[in-house]
């Protein structure tokens, strides 16, 4: 297989784990902002990254914190493809 043909698979791998690394880090960042674009008189639910963590696992068990991580790796595939067809953009004269 030429380096064309290896470019969207390898991207796709590559974005696949960078999705299953990032989506917990990007789940606590969420959850914390969607709480901070809440009213003033809106109690507060977490007080920061760790109590993130300790309430989902305490609420929802590990799978709490992978919960939304298939839409992540759709996203992400969009990238693999988008990496793969510029390469083979390149390619081409």
């Amino acid at each position: 297989m030429d380096q064309v043909g290896c470019s969207f698979p390898s991207s796709y791998l590559a974005n696949l784990a960078s999705a299953a690394i990032a989506h917990p880090t990007e789940l606590i960042k969420c959850k914390l902002q969607l709480q901070s674009a809440q009213t003033d008189n809106f109690r507060k639910q977490f007080s920061g990254p760790v109590d993130v963590v300790r309430q989902t696992y305490r609420g929802q068990g590990s799978r709490g914190m992978w919960k939304g991580v298939g839409a992540n790796f759709v996203y992400r595939t969009c990238f693999a493809a988008m990496f793969g067809g510029e390469s083979l953009e390149r390619r081409w004269p």
